[in-house]
């Protein structure tokens, strides 16, 4: 199967995985199997539905890495915000009901511990018709990935509680979902403004996190409302809120004073927004990861829990199609976290509806220093690629904390 962009769909080509309606994302538009005719892609495009999977001979196994209970789960999460939003906006105070949020959450995380592979963020949900619907269930989904990936550091970074106690993830994924929630109660030109400018430092705006710590402090667990009031923390301690609680003026909390919880929030957060710019188009994931890693954002972040974003989120997703350097069409077949830049990868043919007659080479990219990708769905993505240095490395060490990196690492090259 592959990942196609929409504007590639073709008459002829079959769904390898289920189109679900944008404005209704548990009702299923199109069917796995379904053969595409202009007509069905003419809609999707109306839809701004941008991509779809297709069957394509010989890689049937990408599909281990998409799980169709885990995007149940997503999706479920992503209508209960859209249901949450609604009722927002006919209750000037409602009172929100969190139990079947923390039963989704609870199916989600019981799904992903047991479907490894599936475990990695190979597609977003973009089906939601309010950006902060999709924003809100792709860092909920981000965070609770991040996790369980990490669940030693959370163990190392919670002492105070049992290993059991300190690794359960559901009130990090409670916050990921409601992290934006007080944005819902800003008053429109506060909004209008945010989404023309992004500026994080109009205070106006800022005032979204302390609208939705008290929105839900009653209700949910300590750790996942404090992880909402603190998502905009810093790393280097030029986050807000600051110590008096004020959202503007002095300094914030820094380093391990912020709770692990509001740090990979923050992390999932700022790696969304690259991902989703405001009022442009969607970026590729090597984009987003590459600026993450620089002067300018790195600094923010934990850098474990930056190491840990980059160990489930791949940089080109299985499935995806990239091309080489040498002029070659690929489709991305394995990811490899201690080198994300360099997966394994198919040669196909340029026309996706020829079925080829000769055998098509493969690429392990990580053996192959000669070969790397160019460009992702037509996109120049040359310069942002990134490589493992004598200074810096990726993925797990043995004990399953994420690598620290040295105070030399390397930039993106």
């Amino acid at each position: 199967m592959l990942r196609v962009p929409i504007v590639q769909a073709r008459p002829g080509m079959k769904l390898a995985f289920p189109v679900f309606r944008r404005n209704q994302p548990d009702t299923v538009l199109l069917r796995a199997g379904f053969e595409l005719d202009q007509t069905s892609i003419d809609r999707m495009t109306d839809m701004m539905i941008g991509e779809i999977w297709i069957q394509y001979p010989q890689l049937e196994f990408i599909q281990r890495y998409i799980s169709p209970a885990i995007t149940h789960e997503r999706v479920t999460l992503m209508k209960l915000m859209g249901e949450t939003m609604q009722r927002m906006h006919r209750e000037s105070d409602p009172h929100l009901c969190y139990t079947q949020y923390k039963c989704a959450l609870r199916s989600l995380i019981k799904t992903l511990r047991f479907d490894r592979a599936a475990s990695i963020m190979v597609t977003s949900l973009q089906e939601a018709e309010a950006p902060i619907q999709r924003h809100s269930s792709d860092v909920c989904y981000l965070a609770v990935m991040m996790g369980l990936a990490m669940d030693a550091y959370l163990v190392n970074e919670r002492q105070r509680l049992s290993s059991a106690r300190a690794k359960d993830v559901q009130s990090l994924g409670l916050a990921g979902m409601f992290h934006d929630v007080g944005m819902l109660h800003l008053p429109p030109p506060v909004m209008e403004r945010w989404e023309r400018t992004a500026d994080e430092t109009d205070p106006a705006w800022r005032e979204h996190v302390r609208l939705g710590y008290e929105l839900v402090r009653r209700d949910l667990p300590a750790p996942a409302s404090v992880a909402i009031l603190h998502h905009h923390q810093r790393f280097d301690g030029s986050g807000f809120p600051d110590a008096q609680g004020e959202v503007s003026g002095g300094e914030g909390l820094s380093g391990h004073a912020i709770h692990v919880f509001a740090r990979i929030i923050a992390a999932a957060d700022a790696y969304d927004r690259l991902r989703f710019p405001a009022n442009a188009d969607p970026q590729p994931a090597v984009k987003a990861l590459n600026r993450l890693q620089s002067p300018e954002f790195a600094h923010r972040l934990d850098p474990y829990v930056l190491e840990g974003l980059l160990v489930v989120v791949p940089p080109y997703p299985p499935g995806a199609m990239v091309r080489l350097n040498s002029g070659e069409q690929a489709v991305v077949v394995q990811w490899h976290p201690d080198e994300p830049c360099r997966p394994t990868v198919q040669v196909i043919e340029e026309d996706l509806m020829r079925i080829s007659s000769r055998e098509l080479p493969a690429y392990d990219l990580k053996a192959r220093p000669d070969l790397w990708i160019t460009h992702i769905d037509d996109i120049d993505v040359e310069a942002d690629n990134f490589y493992t240095t004598r200074g810096r490395q990726y993925g797990l060490v043995p004990d399953g904390l994420p690598r620290h990196p040295t105070s030399d690492s390397a930039d993106a090259a």
